[in-house]
């Protein structure tokens, strides 16, 4: 099997990763850096494209069911007991019935409430942000500048309670050597500042 960088997790919280077996997928977790590992046995109807938790019982999954011309439908499910049980939180971005992902989206909580959503497009030319304050519930779009040129929105890092959101050009940018803005925030998104 081949793992991209968000669909396992090495930390000191929580350590988990996926395989599949016999046509059936495991989640196999240590929650003391390696001392001790469970297993639980997953539908295998999905593609798990991140798993992420912020603690060592609370985390997120985003799985695709199916794509289709870049468009991705799936959902993003959250587990409250470490990784035994998953409810379902949120479809994709869309009004109805109507909602989805892009096959390039990608996750990041930074706690139980702030996460952002990457839609980028399928030729990589640009990307749109998506955040939610209510634990995933609901994504809004995050738009902090029009630009025509910076038009790639990254999700965006922590340190020490900072979140640091990069915005590249995308694939067809090569302004000005092809260089980025930053923007932070000091308080998980609510306001964010030219770094």
């Amino acid at each position: 099997m081949q793992y991209n960088d968000n669909d396992y997790q090495i930390s000191k919280e929580k350590t988990i990763f996926y395989y599949d077996y016999h046509q059936q997928r495991y989640l196999v977790y240590s929650d003391d850096m390696g001392e001790n590992w469970q297993t639980v046995q997953r539908p295998q109807n999905t593609t798990i494209e991140c798993i992420q938790f912020i603690d060592s019982k609370i985390g997120y999954m985003l799985e695709f069911e199916d794509v289709a011309m870049g468009t991705a439908f799936g959902k993003i499910s959250k587990t409250t007991d470490g990784g035994q049980s998953w409810k379902d939180i949120n479809y994709g971005i869309g009004e109805g019935t109507d909602k989805t992902f892009k096959t390039s989206s990608k996750i990041k909580f930074v706690n139980e409430n702030v996460g952002f959503l990457t839609m980028p497009q399928t030729s990589g030319e640009s990307s749109y942000l998506y955040i939610t304050k209510d634990g995933g519930a609901t994504f809004n779009k995050l738009e902090l500048f029009e630009s025509d040129i910076y038009d790639y929105y990254n999700l965006p890092t922590e340190e020490s309670g900072i979140l640091k959101l990069k915005i590249t050009q995308g694939s067809d940018g090569d302004y000005n050597g092809g260089d980025f803005v930053t923007y932070i925030s000091n308080d998980y998104g609510e306001t964010w500042n030219p770094a």
